[in-house]
């Protein structure tokens, strides 16, 4: 969904209001890479934070079905033959590390 012309502060990361350990991650990681990332208060896109150019999300089908349509998002359902296999480097991406 993002291209490599989007700047990263146009970006949005947005996390459900519940919280976990991968999550907390991601939120640093995002924040520290320059993107906009917020943890939801509710089942809902805050207002401050709509239309974004390029919007990721994080939280599982029902807050992707609950924010997805107004943040334009299209969210793919993972089936048990859509797991990569372990190793298959076909379908690994390396991007260069700019953050320490």
């Amino acid at each position: 969904m993002t291209t490599s012309t989007t700047h990263p502060a146009d970006r949005l990361l947005l996390l459900a209001p519940r919280i976990d350990e991968t999550g907390l991650q991601l939120l640093t990681t995002a924040r520290r890479r320059g993107l906009r990332a917020h943890t939801a208060t509710s089942w809902r896109v805050p207002r401050e934070l709509r239309a974004p150019r390029a919007a990721h999300l994080y939280g599982g089908p029902l807050f992707g079905d609950c924010v997805g349509r107004e943040l334009d998002v299209v969210l793919r359902a993972a089936g048990p033959d859509a797991e990569l296999a372990a190793g298959d480097r076909r379908f690994v991406r390396h991007l260069p590390q700019t953050v320490r």
